[in-house]
C-alpha cells in the first residue's frame, strides 16, 4: 500500500479588541483588504489539488472572517470573550483564479470595513475559514460533518490567526491569510497482480470501508503566535460504499469511486486511531467457461505506513487481487534394483 501526502492550506483566524460599546474612529481611505496563501509542505501538489475543484473558493467561492479588537493588548485566546467584535462571520468572496490568491483586488466583501485611526489602541486580530457558514462559532470549538458522496465533498480550510494588526505603509491594510486543509484525503485503487490472458476475467464486485466516523469537533488553539487545530471524532461509524457496481480489473491501477467530474477521493474527519477502520473487498474470478468464483476479504487499513489519518494528509490505498493457481512439482525416483538368486 502506498501513501501520499499532499498539503495545502485553509483559514481560521482570531481577532482582538477589548470590549467597548463604541466603535473606533476609522480612516475612510484605509479599507481593510484580504489576500491568501495556500501553503504546501509536501510535493506532488498541482494547481488542482483542491478536491473537488468545483467546490473550492478558488472558483468564486467565499470564506468567513472574524475580527477582534483587543484595544492595546496583545491577542490572547483566553481573553477573546472580552474583545470587541470588529467583524462577525463576514463573508469574503474570491473572484479570481489560482494565480490571483495574492491579489487583494480578487477579494470582495460588503459593507467595506476600515482600519481604526488610532491603530495602536485598536489592535485587530483576524481568523478565517472555508467554506462560508461551515464553522459559524468563530475561533472556538466547531462541529463538522463530512458526507459519504464523493461528488459533494467539502474541502474544509482553516487559517492561522493574524494577530495584533494595524494599518502600516508596509502592509497597506491587507490581511494575508494562510489556509490549511483541516481534513484527511483518502483514495482507493484496485489492480490485478498480473497481466492475465483474455480468458481470465477478474472483476471488483464490491468495496466497502467500515469503521469511519463522519462527525467531529475541531478545536483551535493559539499560543505565542502559533495556531493549531485538534479533532475529536464523535458519533457512530458510517460505511462508505466505495464500489457497488461490478468493474473489470486489469494490471493498470483503477481508482474508486469512479466519476468523470471529480477526482476519486474522500475527504474524511482526521482519526488518531484507525484500528477499527477496515475495507471489505469482494471480487470475482472467471476462467474460461468455468463459473465465476467470488472471493471476499477484510483488510485492516491501519498499516505500518499509515497509522493515523492526520490533517493535511493524502493517503492512497492500493489493493491488488489475482489468481492463486494450483502448481505442481515432481520428483522422479531412481529404480530400486533388487537382486534375487534362485537355485534350481
Amino acid at each position: 500500500m502506498k501513501k501520499f501526502f499532499l498539503l495545502a492550506a485553509a483559514a481560521v483566524m482570531v481577532f482582538a479588541s477589548c470590549a467597548k460599546s463604541d466603535q473606533p474612529e476609522v480612516s475612510k481611505d484605509k479599507a481593510i483588504g484580504f489576500k491568501s496563501y495556500t501553503g504546501r509542505t509536501v510535493t506532488k501538489a498541482d494547481a488542482d489539488f483542491f478536491i473537488p475543484k468545483a467546490q473550492t473558493w478558488l472558483n468564486a467561492q467565499s470564506f468567513g472572517v472574524y475580527a477582534y479588537n483587543s484595544a492595546n493588548a496583545v491577542f490572547a485566546q483566553a481573553d477573546i470573550a472580552n474583545y470587541g467584535k470588529f467583524m462577525t462571520n463576514q463573508e469574503v468572496e474570491f473572484t479570481g483564479e489560482q494565480a490571483d490568491q495574492a491579489d487583494p483586488d480578487a477579494y470582495t466583501y460588503s459593507p467595506t470595513r476600515y482600519w481604526p485611526n488610532d491603530g495602536a489602541n485598536n489592535l485587530l486580530s483576524f481568523w478565517a475559514y472555508y467554506p462560508y457558514e461551515a464553522l459559524t462559532k468563530g475561533f472556538e470549538a466547531n462541529t463538522f460533518t463530512v458526507g459519504t458522496d464523493p461528488t459533494k465533498m467539502v474541502d474544509l480550510l482553516v487559517s492561522d490567526v493574524k494577530n495584533d494588526m494595524q494599518y502600516t505603509a508596509q502592509n497597506k491594510g491587507i490581511v494575508p491569510f494562510t489556509f490549511h486543509h483541516a481534513l484527511t484525503m483518502v483514495k482507493f485503487a484496485v489492480k490485478t497482480d498480473d497481466d492475465y490472458p483474455s480468458d481470465v476475467v477478474i472483476k471488483l464486485e464490491e468495496l466497502t470501508v467500515n469503521g469511519v466516523k463522519v462527525n467531529g469537533t475541531i478545536t483551535p488553539t493559539y499560543t505565542a503566535g502559533t495556531t493549531t487545530y485538534e479533532w475529536a471524532v464523535t458519533g457512530d461509524a458510517t460505511p462508505f460504499k466505495v464500489c457497488e457496481t461490478a468493474t473489470a480489473l486489469n494490471e493498470e491501477v483503477q481508482y474508486f469511486p469512479t466519476n468523470d467530474e471529480v477526482e476519486a477521493a474522500y475527504l474524511m474527519i482526521p482519526h488518531t486511531d484507525i484500528t477499527a477502520v477496515k475495507a471489505t473487498i469482494k471480487y470475482s474470478v472467471k476462467v474460461g467457461s468455468d463459473d465465476a468464483v467470488v472471493n471476499t476479504a477484510e483488510v485492516d487499513l491501519k498499516t505500518t505506513e499509515v497509522a493515523t489519518w492526520a490533517q493535511n494528509m493524502s493517503i492512497l490505498y492500493t489493493f491488488t487481487v489475482g489468481l492463486k493457481p494450483i502448481k505442481f512439482t515432481a520428483t522422479v525416483l531412481p529404480w530400486e534394483e533388487v537382486v534375487s538368486g534362485i537355485t534350481l
